[in-house]
């Protein structure tokens, strides 16, 4: 479901992702998700080739969830100088940046965005139609997502570390 958006961010982010360790699950909490036979729970470790190290815990299924955050998604970036996480809105810590060196510092960021981000990717991508310009958000590169994917359900399948260049 929305997981891939946040792989695919993650890499913008941080750079591609080296191995990933994951569990998924069918957790049936709610009679009322039809994922099509799916998973409705997924949890995983990514190793990045930067060194930075990152979490994640996704819950599409349940009534009620213990995750604090709007869409109940647990996301956590760990790296030598600072973190990142989206318990109770987005927070960072930064060993490098003043303004974010006292402690976790809440992010403001507003809270529906999306339809003036959507409106300006589909104008985006007309223009790089028009120009025969490459998009930002490239299959190209969505293809390095997908590879996150796939290596998160072999993971997954595996119950081991998985490298995702090696599938």
């Amino acid at each position: 479901q929305t997981a891939v958006h946040k792989i695919d961010l993650m890499r913008h982010f941080f750079g591609e992702i080296r191995e990933v360790a994951a569990f998924t699950g069918l957790t049936g909490l709610n009679p009322n998700y039809a994922p099509g036979g799916n998973e409705d729970i997924a949890a995983f470790l990514m190793n990045f080739e930067s060194g930075i190290v990152g979490e994640a815990f996704y819950l599409f299924g349940a009534y009620k969830t213990p995750i604090p955050t709007a869409t109940n998604e647990l996301t956590i970036i760990y790296g030598d100088k600072g973190v990142i996480h989206n318990v109770l809105g987005w927070h960072i810590y930064s060993t490098e940046l003043p303004q974010y060196s006292g402690g976790l510092t809440r992010l403001d960021i507003p809270s529906h965005p999306y339809t003036e981000s959507v409106s300006a990717e589909v104008r985006h991508f007309l223009e790089c139609i028009i120009s025969g310009a490459e998009p930002l958000t490239s299959g190209r590169d969505n293809l390095g997502t997908m590879a996150v994917v796939h290596a998160l359900y072999a993971a997954a399948e595996s119950k081991s570390v998985v490298n995702v260049s090696e599938l």
